[in-house]
């Protein structure tokens, strides 16, 4: 087993043991990383199941690895954080029950394979023994290894998507990011779950939360297809599909990143806000009002990717001259984040508005000015919105290439002010 690991994440794990050891409890790798452990894929996300105390683990190791742990109690699990930001989640083994349908889960200690079966699906519902008599040992109780040898996607019981219905997202999720597909029995259960409406049951927050690992994906517009034709984008907005020229101004936005990174590397582009603009960019300004005032909670997730929408509108509107000059590049875009300016490129198809994008970032967006506002008071000039207009023209003069210097600047600026 050690020998699929990389040495870091050996060493991690050879620390977990040797804790788990002289505290006197069993450790589990589990979830992802064995089922992706047993594909032979890499995966970073290293998750522990303790049966025992799982919080007070959590706390020692991080002590004995100099890290930082965060901890909620009332799930009984932690996240130790490295110095590097390197990650290990630690939960105790517990099992969950559901007081109604979409509610948060009651929670209780318990043993590994109880801990496994409240878990989403067979393939995430395995586990590796780190220690004792078992050590090296995979517990799979629910079949997950014959699941990934067949490549599907199945429940552990009939009431999963009840309990929780954020997991109707992730089957679609994993089908599209494995290449599986989802069985015939839970498939059923999951169209039983959405004429339920199941999914209105659930706070904005969480399902937005899906809705930003599905972007965050390689593929989301695979994902976005098939739960469109599930029925699943509906409960977002009526009028919200994925349509074929959705799916077009998708890849359309997964080339540009590409270029966007290649070209700028120090600017930090979220692309699953990118993803989530191209999702609402064929929705109306009024489903996109209704949808703000729906999905309130989720209102930080939400506004970022609408709010960046409306700033594009106004600012490609602005570009059907046939000649800009830099200031007008620089007025037309300066309230535009990196992820507009990636979705506003991608939108427009063709090298134009990548050349204006170009520009901007390279030549306009962070050139200081020559001059401020303390120069134009010691001209004499009073405290009043004058000051913020004449730096203005100042400004424009500057990217222009009408002004070389501060001291050409501060003659305009005091021409101006007269």
């Amino acid at each position: 087993m050690r020998e699929m690991f990389s040495s870091r994440i050996s060493e991690v794990i050879s620390e977990i043991i040797r804790m788990a050891d002289e505290i006197g409890c069993k450790a589990y790798l589990v979830g992802g990383f064995v089922r992706d452990l047993l594909m032979k894929k890499p995966n970073r996300d290293v998750d522990i199941v303790i049966e025992g105390d799982g919080i007070k683990f959590a706390e020692l190791f991080a002590r004995r690895v100099d890290g930082r742990v965060r901890t909620h109690k009332r799930f009984k699990t932690s996240a130790v954080i490295f110095s590097d930001g390197f990650r290990v989640d630690v939960a105790t083994a517990r099992e969950e029950y559901y007081a109604h349908p979409a509610a948060l889960p009651v929670v209780e200690i318990s043993s590994i394979e109880r801990d496994l079966y409240r878990r989403d699906f067979s393939i995430n519902a395995m586990a590796i023994c780190l220690n004792g008599k078992e050590t090296s040992m995979l517990y799979d109780f629910f079949g997950g290894q014959s699941d990934l040898k067949d490549h599907v996607i199945r429940v552990l019981h009939k009431r999963s998507f009840i309990d929780d219905p954020t997991r109707v997202f992730r089957a679609v999720r994993f089908e599209h990011r494995l290449g599986f597909r989802i069985c015939e029995p839970t498939l059923l259960l999951l169209e039983s779950a959405t004429r339920e409406k199941l999914f209105e049951k659930l706070s904005a927050e969480r399902l937005f939360n899906e809705a930003v690992l599905i972007l965050e994906e390689q593929k989301p517009e695979e994902a976005l297809l098939r739960m469109n034709e599930l029925g699943l984008l509906k409960f977002i907005h009526p009028e919200l599909c994925f349509r074929v020229e959705s799916n077009q101004l998708m890849n359309h936005c997964k080339e540009t990143l590409v270029w966007f990174e290649l070209n700028f590397p120090g600017r930090e582009v979220r692309r699953w806000v990118v993803m989530m603009m191209a999702l609402f960019d064929s929705l109306a300004n009024d489903c996109r009002d209704e949808m703000l005032q729906k999905f309130k909670s989720a209102k930080k997730i939400l506004s970022c990717p609408l709010v960046n929408l409306a700033k594009v509108e106004a600012a490609t509107a602005k570009l059907h001259k046939p000649v800009v000059s830099p200031s007008f590049v620089g007025k037309a875009f300066e309230n535009l984040t990196n992820e507009a300016l990636v979705f506003m490129a991608a939108k427009q198809t063709g090298e134009g508005i990548k050349a204006l994008v170009t520009s901007y970032l390279t030549n306009i967006k962070d050139i200081r000015p020559f001059i401020n506002g303390e120069d134009i008071l010691k001209m004499g000039v009073s405290p009043s919105p004058i000051i913020s207009n004449i730096l203005e023209q100042v400004m424009e003069a500057q990217l222009d290439g009408k002004l070389k210097s501060r001291h050409e600047a501060l003659k305009l600026a005091d021409k101006l002010s007269r």
